[in-house]
C-alpha cells in the first residue's frame, strides 16, 4: 500500500493548484489510470471508483471494455483518504 500512497501523494502533488497532468501506462498494467482515478477522488471530489473510471473512459477514450485490475480497484478502497487529503491541504 506504501507505493499507491506515494504515487498517489506525487501525482496529486503534480496537479495541486489546477495544473494540466499527463498520465500515461507505458507498462500496460494499468497501475497509472489506476493512480490517475485515486487522484481525481483527491482533487477532484470524492465520487468513488466506479464514477472516475466511467469519467475517464468517457472522456478520453479507453478502449471498449477496458477496466483497471481488479487490484488496483482493492487498493482503491485501501486508500487512508483522510490521510492523502490531509497531506494535500495547501
Amino acid at each position: 500500500m506504501a507505493a499507491y500512497h506515494s504515487a498517489l501523494l506525487q501525482l496529486c502533488s503534480l496537479m495541486n493548484g489546477g495544473r494540466v497532468t499527463l498520465v500515461v501506462d507505458h507498462d500496460g498494467t494499468s497501475r497509472a489510470i489506476a493512480i490517475a482515478v485515486m487522484a481525481l477522488n483527491v482533487v477532484a471530489g470524492r465520487f468513488g471508483w466506479d464514477h472516475w473510471v466511467g469519467k475517464i473512459k468517457e472522456l478520453r477514450g479507453l478502449a471498449e471494455g477496458f477496466t483497471p485490475h481488479e487490484v488496483h480497484h482493492k487498493a482503491f478502497n485501501r486508500i487512508n483518504w483522510r490521510l492523502v487529503g490531509t497531506a494535500m491541504v495547501e
